[in-house]
């Protein structure tokens, strides 16, 4: 009898989470779903505590100590045929030593930076392909790059939209507005916030940053203003504050660095499913989709003067950015709801066991 397996990259606790969001107190994760779907083995990161000499001396030449650790504890509870849903260096190495110790496991891999350079070790050099049945990409783009860089075959690969918890993250038409226009802006990942900061340093606007992300893998740090502006703070904000400064906002701004993985989706489809207008620094992939469907105001990479006309023209045609905003509602209802995601990998996982 198959059975499934969900490799953790971070340590989650998924009861705590869904009893948290039945309370309201923050999103589901969809992982939680998938696992109650599969009646799936839940396993978390290894600590340094299970980390061996040779798990360090390997890690030298692929992945970090803990993977190998976490991998070789993964590999010791699996049957010939079970399937597997991990991360990057993760599900390389459970399905290389799975196969090895002839355990023969179906690994599942959700791809977030395909033009990475690990992505490219792990394809080129050590024939990522091989030992892995199933990438799953948020975008065609990410799609493309694994197919012609690193010769992925097409069937191999799934594309599943980004989602976001519409239970949670929901529109609030009492909200409280500032008597200041807020701007809100939020994650780590590939954002540059310098050119944020230059765009409204002398606006009549207050901003407010969380950046913080729970899933931060971009190796790129985000750029931050030097000086900081007086009407722009950084502020760390716990799950129902941060929902609640989406409700509030007036503009929600996610200024991006130039980067194929698509960072900042997850904030844009927070505020879309907020109801909020979004600006956000046009780049190749699912953000300049959404631009180009009249989701979201698009901005060149960098221009510090296409985004401050941009966050004034949302301010002054409050209308024109409802209705932009009721779209892009729509589409998340439509599109983008975690109960699609979580079908999509259930299905994945189960085609996986009878292949």
């Amino acid at each position: 009898m198959t059975r499934y397996h969900l490799v953790l990259h971070r340590s989650f606790d998924l009861e705590q989470m869904e009893h948290d969001a039945d309370a309201d107190r923050g999103p589901r994760h969809v992982l939680a779903a998938v696992q109650r779907h599969l009646d799936a083995r839940v396993h978390q990161p290894a600590t340094a505590a299970d980390v061996r000499w040779y798990d360090r001396v390997f890690g030298r030449a692929v992945g970090l100590p803990e993977q190998w650790a976490q991998a070789r504890a993964v590999v010791g509870q699996l049957a010939p045929g079970d399937v597997v849903f991990a991360h990057d260096h993760s599900a390389f190495l459970i399905g290389l030593l799975g196969r090895l110790r002839r355990r023969g496991p179906r690994v599942c891999m959700p791809v977030t930076w395909p033009d990475g350079a690990r992505m490219r070790i792990l394809g080129r050099w050590l024939a990522l392909k091989r030992v892995v049945d199933v990438f799953i990409v948020n975008t065609n783009t990410k799609a493309d790059t694994l197919r012609h860089r690193l010769a992925v075959p097409a069937a191999s690969i799934v594309v599943e939209p980004e989602q976001t918890d519409l239970r949670f993250f929901r529109p609030d038409p009492d909200a409280p507005r500032n008597a200041v226009p807020l701007v809100y802006a939020a994650g780590r990942e590939g954002r540059d916030y310098a050119t944020l900061g230059e765009a409204v340093h002398d606006l009549d606007v207050e901003v407010l940053v969380c950046a913080i992300s729970a899933s931060t893998t971009d190796p790129t740090t985000m750029t931050v203003p030097e000086p900081m502006p007086s009407n722009m703070r950084f502020e760390p904000l716990d799950w129902v504050p941060f929902r609640d400064a989406y409700q509030r906002a007036d503009v929600v701004v996610v200024p991006l660095l130039d980067r194929l993985g698509s960072p900042g989706l997850t904030v844009i489809m927070e505020a879309m499913a907020c109801k909020r207008p979004v600006i956000a620094t046009r780049t190749a992939g699912y953000v300049e989709d959404l631009v180009d469907g009249d989701y979201v105001i698009g901005v060149p990479p960098g221009d510090a003067s296409a985004l401050r006309a941009a966050i004034t023209a949302v301010l002054a045609d409050p209308s024109a950015a409802a209705a932009m905003s009721e779209r892009a509602y729509e589409l998340m209802t439509r599109c983008h709801s975690p109960e699609h995601f979580v079908e999509t990998i259930v299905t994945t996982m189960r085609e996986l066991a009878v292949t």
